[in-house]
C-alpha cells in the first residue's frame, strides 16, 4: 500500500483486524498481547492526531502562503502596470520633446534661410551701392576736372574783364583828367 492512497480509516481497520488474537496462541499471552495491541493503536490513535494537527497546521499554513502569494502576485501586477505607465509616459514626453525639437529644429533651419537671403540681398545691395560709389567718384572726379577747367576759364574770363574794365577806367579817368586839365 503507498501513503498517499491510505486513508486513515483504512489504516485503523487493517491494525484493528490484523494484531487482534482471539485466543491465544502457543507461546503467547492473549492479555499480553492484547495489551500491547491495545499500546500500538493508541500510539497510533495519538499518532493520526499530531499527523490531523500537523495537516490542519500545514493547511492553514499553505492558505497563509498562498494569501501572501496573492498579496505579492497583486503587487507585483500593480508594480509593473505602474511601470508600464511611466514608460508609456516617458514615450510620450520623449515623443513630445523630439517634436518640438523637431519643430524648434525647422523654424531655425527657416529662419537660417531667410537671414541667408537676407545676408546674400545685403551683400548684393552692398555690391551695388559700392559700384554707384565707383561711378559717381569716378564722375566726380571727371567732374571736379571739368570744374576746375570751368573755373579756369571763368578766371580767366574774369581777368580779362577786369583788365578791361581797368583799361577803360583808365582810359576814362585820363579823358577826364584831360578835360580837367
Amino acid at each position: 500500500m503507498s501513503d498517499e492512497s491510505v486513508s486513515i480509516e483504512d489504516l485503523r481497520s487493517a491494525v484493528e483486524n490484523e494484531h487482534r488474537f482471539p485466543t491465544a496462541f502457543k507461546g503467547f499471552d492473549k492479555k499480553a498481547v492484547n495489551t500491547y495491541l491495545k499500546e500500538i493503536e493508541e500510539n497510533y490513535k495519538q499518532s493520526l492526531i499530531e499527523y490531523d494537527e500537523k495537516r490542519v497546521d500545514i493547511i492553514k499554513e499553505n492558505e497563509q502562503l498562498s494569501e501572501k502569494i496573492e498579496l505579492l502576485n497583486a503587487r507585483i501586477k500593480d508594480l509593473n502596470a505602474r511601470l508600464d505607465a511611466k514608460r508609456e509616459n516617458d514615450e510620450k514626453i520623449r515623443q513630445q520633446v523630439k517634436d518640438e525639437m523637431s519643430v524648434k529644429a525647422n523654424q531655425l533651419k527657416t529662419e537660417k534661410r531667410e537671414l541667408e537671403l537676407k545676408l546674400t540681398e545685403t551683400e548684393k545691395e552692398l555690391a551695388d551701392l559700392k559700384a554707384d560709389i565707383k561711378e559717381a567718384s569716378e564722375g566726380l572726379g571727371g567732374m571736379s576736372a571739368e570744374l576746375e577747367k570751368q573755373l579756369s576759364e571763368k578766371f580767366a574770363e574774369c581777368t580779362d574783364i577786369i583788365k578791361a574794365w581797368e583799361t577803360q577806367h583808365n582810359a576814362a579817368v585820363k579823358e577826364v583828367e584831360n578835360q580837367i586839365l
